[in-house]
């Protein structure tokens, strides 16, 4: 089996600037939003003057776009892998289907499905996987980059293996954890997983100060080791065509009052409280119509069955449009711009990208209190909060930005400024560059990763609200 990590690839660019930060960012999920976010921070960071080399799989679906970064391709699929890929996602898989098995849960739903191929394939994979890591931080020492900034966690505890090895040999670990936990399908070891990584790497990046706060508590942090750096949203990788041509391209009469559900279908997200939301809604806007977008996943049978049925019956509806399918990115800007406002009727998170792409977008949102949603959210100035799982609540806010346009432009045009500004992706790579310069200053200690043990791993639930944290910090 053939592999492209070369050690010119992770050679500094003629670009960068001389003597600048050298910094490896790690990211093997290769598709979907993570993937996004690491191209937009390894761009900005290499405009600021930093040597950055991309680490990612073969199947990188940004290697089109110009870049300033170099990209490194970690390793292509075996045929081991293969046949449990196959097993897993069947005939009917699609891009998301194969994006989401990249992370613990998918590994081992992988691992389940090829429960019956002989033990000794399975020790060859390991074998395989070790090697690969094993190579790839050889190349990151030759490189000179003393800051590896993982995105994405992918093989289970041969990652925790990788970023130990990293450590041992004097290189800085930074992970950024978009969601604290797995928000879809969790599985009993993911605590334990999670805790490994958090005890392990030296600085860790969270979006909002909720999820650093419950990341301190949860799972015992020492609240100096959490960065709260908010995730980028100026940076749209598609075109952003007109709204009347979008809404052209969609079959959607220029004047309807659009409601825009975006993105993949799963229980967490809660679109069955925006359908209640949208027939209230109907009752006082009549040219109200729901604009569902999204892949419904097929991890769950019972929720694919579930939501499968809710999408069918809004298909014979006349005030609604639905495209239950993987939307690429070429085509994510024809419906946000055929829409006049953008909901995330989430019932838990911890912060979503959906969010960051509507302010890009200019467009106002309705969100529910939980995650970091609220604190993104100038309530009543980009969008309205409301509570979860209150779909009398949902349709008051939408509402509110249907029946007064104006309002709806206004919240719009403020979002896509604060896109400009505060989650500009420039800001975003400034604060993470500093944070890597910090970790570097000379004489800093190298801190050992058994210094902090988590506090009641399993005893403390998940918090939705991060009410405390909102309180200081919302816009009302």
């Amino acid at each position: 089996m053939r592999h492209s990590l070369r050690r010119r690839d992770l050679v500094q660019r003629p670009e960068s600037r001389k003597g600048g930060l050298s910094v490896v960012l790690y990211d093997p999920s290769a598709r979907g939003g993570i993937c996004h976010h690491t191209y937009h921070l390894a761009e900005s960071l290499a405009r600021s003057g930093c040597a950055v080399t991309l680490l990612t799989g073969d199947d990188y679906e940004l290697r089109h776009l110009p870049r300033r970064f170099v990209l490194s391709v970690f390793s292509k699929p075996s045929w081991i892998r293969a046949i449990g890929l196959a097993l897993s996602w069947g005939r009917q898989s699609s891009p998301s289907d194969r994006a989401a098995d990249r992370g613990p849960a998918g590994a081992r739903r992988i691992a389940q499905a090829a429960g019956k191929a002989p033990a000794r394939r399975d020790a060859l994979r390991r074998l395989r996987l070790r090697l690969l890591l094993l190579r790839a931080a050889a190349r990151i020492v030759r490189s000179r980059s003393r800051v590896v900034h993982t995105q994405w966690i992918t093989y289970g505890e041969e990652d925790v293996r990788f970023l130990r090895l990293l450590k041992r040999l004097g290189v800085r670990t930074v992970y950024t954890a978009h969601d604290l936990l797995p928000n879809d399908a969790p599985q009993p070891g993911d605590r334990e997983l999670f805790a490994k990584i958090y005890r392990l790497v030296d600085q860790i990046v969270v979006f909002d100060e909720s999820n650093r706060q419950e990341l301190v508590r949860s799972f015992g942090i020492e609240a100096g080791r959490v960065s709260v750096i908010p995730n980028g949203s100026d940076g749209l990788l598609f075109p952003e065509p007109s709204q009347e041509s979008a809404r052209a391209e969609l079959g959607i009469p220029r004047d309807r009052r659009v409601i825009l559900f975006f993105g993949h279908i799963k229980r967490y997200k809660g679109l069955e409280y925006l359908i209640e939301a949208f027939d209230r809604v109907r009752e006082t806007v009549d040219n109200a119509l729901l604009l569902v977008a999204g892949h419904i996943s097929r991890r769950d049978p019972a929720q694919f069955e579930y939501y499968s049925g809710l999408v069918a019956a809004l298909r014979t509806r006349k005030d609604a449009v639905c495209a239950a399918e993987y939307i690429p990115m070429s085509r994510v800007g024809v419906y946000l711009a055929a829409s006049d406002v953008v909901v995330l009727p989430y019932v838990q998170t911890y912060h979503s990208a959906v969010l960051m792409m509507a302010y890009a977008a200019g467009k106002p949102v309705v969100v529910t209190d939980t995650g970091g949603l609220a604190e993104a959210v100038e309530d009543g100035k980009t969008g309205f909060v409301v509570p979860p799982r209150d779909a009398d609540a949902l349709a008051d806010r939408i509402a509110a930005v249907l029946t007064l346009p104006d309002r709806g432009r206004a919240m719009g045009e403020r979002a896509r400024e604060l896109s400009k500004t505060v989650y500009s992706w420039s800001a975003v790579a400034e604060k993470t560059a500093a944070l890597y310069r910090r970790l570097l200053e000379p004489g800093r200690a190298v801190r050992k990763e058994e210094a902090s043990k988590p506090r009641a791993l399993s005893s403390v639930p998940r918090v939705d609200g991060g009410a405390q944290a909102r309180a200081k910090t919302r816009s009302l």
